[in-house]
């Protein structure tokens, strides 16, 4: 088998293992076709055991099958098969084990040298290795270590260092073995001094977050909520949102600073004070309240502000407005005039720049990887170059969003970036590059080649395909068509679909990246309750129906991702292997408000809103709500990984994303300025190990 063991050209880091008679029966030798009813049962219990991911029962039934007969060539493979997988499975455990008792260990230190920040975090990561969280809870210093960590959050609230309070109590529910809902509603609270602080971080931010703002374009969204949003929307827990959104503008100190108004502490406090007392006025109504009683409320909190801080207007209808949309749910959201051009951007999946991917590594601000036949790939920008200046303006301290404003820009206009390679004291260089349209590929394969083309086979012995789709954007099944000719050349005989940590995109390519795959019925329909049903079919033309496929998912595959893995699940045209999708099982429209709204491209300002829910074809709902039980897509194979192992995938994901220059000297370095967390030859990906699996018992199954 011809798997390269190295971290930049390997997903499986125990592939050696496998390496080992793995194949030959699937290309060179042919399956023994016994005749004998007992034989031809072991055979097909074991592959359908394989199947379904049930190991244990699968290699009693390969014994079973060898006793019977131990020339069966077919029982052979799959004895080769399983003993690799369970070496495999063995290394996870024993890995597991030294790692849980090590990370312990480590707490205990950190606690003994009172390091409670180190310690917290160390301690999640146990609770995450831990066969159950519960056991961590009996280790005797747990309890000491809930106390200290609530009095660092209230330390750093007292600070006003709400991120560092927000990470404090996210870690500490993530703790228990469900979250806990004190530390989460806590974390909510910080998040949300967070998030002002960073849209006001100073006066010229402030002024730009709330221009071209007007009532007018709040009007209109509440208008668009009342006719279009998914359910009936409950008008008093509205007006409470709105109105705890302003009383945290009086809860946070260091707003003074871009929003003057909020300097005079008198006046702040009558703010805090009446607008607590109209909370508790709106709290107590107990008639149902409907859109008028919600207007009436901001114009009661609009005049609060009036006779007390009188902070611009654009400010409290901000406030007002995105408070009042949380309790909706977490995906109805404001695209504000400040915010449309990013939105408008991120939703063509395409923009103007040079063609890089950065990121900030050791404080500095690093090249992952340039895109192909871009600007920066032509002019020769390497992967692990360091831009020192853009516009001959440095980069220290510089922010990732800031980084790419500044690299961004309109098509046919330059940037000069200036690039640092081989080290602190190499001599930066200057690449003016003119920037032109970038488009983002959302289909991957699996390893690079030396051309910086994608290869496609995972398995080159029994011709398996993978894909990875990031994301569903207007060019992603044309990407893929072009991915199954290259792999239709290579005569691939099962695909892998990966969709882990794909957030989800455009409704229309989960529908035609299903239809590749169904050939009749229902692949997903919407309803809500303003939009009648609406079902979107398969059609039979263009249909590779024969294709056997595996698809990865894991708790990060969201919206699209789970339409197409649901679509396939449900009409048996695949295998789910992986963890339990996110469950954003919700439709929302971008919805243009304010003046010159008729015409999305003039509009100031959009409502997201979520106005109906997917449905999968089996009728079941995909969206998880609060007090939901089942939700999203539930993998026929179950395959759980611990964050040490997430953070591997992502990492040798990231390598593989890498393109290099022809005449380039790869180097492996650090990612983010550290070292990997284990040793490279154990870095592996179980999922996609284990859809190899169930896509090697599908291929022989169709031998026998």
């Amino acid at each position: 088998m011809s798997f390269a063991v190295s971290r930049r050209q390997c997903w499986l880091a125990v592939a050696i293992i496998l390496a080992s008679g793995v194949g030959a029966c699937a290309q060179t030798v042919s399956i023994n076709t016994s005749n004998d009813p007992a034989i031809q049962q072991l055979r097909q219990a074991s592959l359908g055991l394989i199947e379904k991911g049930q190991w244990a029962s699968a290699d009693a039934a390969v014994k079973q099958l060898l006793t019977k007969d131990p020339d069966d060539v077919l029982g052979q493979e799959l004895r080769r098969l399983m003993t690799s997988y369970d070496r495999v499975d063995r290394i996870r455990r024993d890995q597991r084990e030294v790692a849980f008792k090590d990370s312990v260990s480590k707490v205990a230190n950190f606690i003994a040298k009172e390091s409670w920040d180190e310690a917290l975090a160390e301690a999640t990561r146990s609770a995450d290795l831990a066969a159950a969280k519960a056991d961590l809870q009996q280790q005797p210093w747990f309890a000491q270590l809930i106390d200290k960590s609530t009095k660092l959050a209230q330390g750093h609230c007292d600070k006003g260092e709400w991120l560092k309070a927000t990470t404090t109590y996210s870690l500490m529910a993530a703790l228990y073995e469900k979250e806990n809902n004190q530390y989460k509603q806590l974390a909510k609270k910080t998040t949300r001094y967070a998030r002002l602080e960073a849209i006001y971080r100073d006066a010229k931010e402030a002024d730009k977050a709330v221009e071209r703002i007007d009532e007018g374009m709040m009007a209109a969204a509440l208008e668009q909520i009342k006719r279009f949003y998914v359910k009936e929307p409950d008008y008093k827990k509205m007006a409470l949102g709105g109105v705890d959104a302003l009383i945290a503008l009086t809860e946070v100190p260091a707003l003074a600073k871009s929003l003057p108004a909020l300097e005079a502490a008198e006046s702040k406090d009558k703010m805090r004070k009446d607008l607590t007392a109209l909370r508790e006025q709106v709290n107590n109504v107990i008639d149902q309240m409907g859109l008028q009683e919600l207007a009436q409320t901001y114009v009661k909190a609009k005049r609060v502000n009036q006779d007390s801080v009188k902070l611009p207007e654009g400010v409290i209808i901000r406030e007002f407005f995105d408070g009042s949309l949380e309790p909706l749910d977490q995906f109805s959201t404001m695209i504000w005039p400040s915010e449309k051009t990013e939105f408008d951007k991120s939703m063509r999946g395409e923009f103007s720049g040079v063609g890089i991917q950065i990121s900030l590594e050791a404080g500095e601000l690093t090249v992952v990887s340039p895109l192909e036949d871009t600007p920066a790939y032509r002019a020769g920008v390497q992967a692990g170059d360091v831009i020192v200046a853009i516009d001959g303006e440095g980069t220290e301290k510089i922010t990732l969003d800031q980084a790419v404003r500044r690299i961004t820009g309109k098509a046919d206009t330059a940037v000069v970036l200036s690039v640092r390679r081989g080290g602190p004291k190499a001599t930066p260089r200057d690449y003016k590059l003119v920037r032109e349209k970038i488009v983002i590929k959302t289909v991957k394969g699996f390893l690079r080649e030396k051309s910086g083309s994608w290869d496609y086979l995972a398995d080159k012995d029994y011709k398996i395909g993978y894909v990875r789709i990031t994301n569903f954007m207007p060019h992603t099944v044309e990407e893929l068509d072009q991915a199954m000719d290259a792999m239709a050349a290579k005569g691939v005989r099962g695909l892998i679909l990966d969709f882990r940590f794909n957030p989800g995109g455009l409704l229309n390519q989960a529908v035609e990246m299903s239809d590749l795959f169904i050939s009749e019925g229902v692949i997903v329909s919407t309803e809500g309750r303003a939009t009648r049903k609406l079902e979107e079919r398969a059609h039979e033309g263009g249909t590779n129906k024969d294709l056997p496929l595996v698809v990865l998912v894991n708790e990060f595959s969201a919206s699209a991702a789970e339409i197409v893995s649901g679509a396939l699940k449900d009409h048996n045209r695949a295998i789910i292997v992986g963890e339990r999708s996110f469950g954003k099982g919700s439709v929302q429209n971008v919805i243009p408000v304010g003046a010159g709204a008729g015409d999305a491209k003039d509009a100031p300002a959009y409502l997201k809103l979520t106005t109906a829910l997917y449905y999968l074809p089996s009728g079941r709902s995909l969206h998880r709500h609060e007090d939901s039980e089942t939700w999203g897509v539930e993998p026929g194979v179950p395959v759980k990984v611990t964050r040490d192992e997430i953070q591997d995938i992502l990492d040798l994901r990231r390598d593989s994303d890498v393109i290099h220059q022809p005449n380039e000297v790869p180097t492996t370095r650090p990612e983010n300025g550290r070292a990997s967390s284990r040793p490279d030859h154990l870095r592996q990906d179980p999922q996609i190990e284990t859809g190899l699996m169930v896509l090697r018992a599908e291929l022989l199954k169709k031998k026998i």
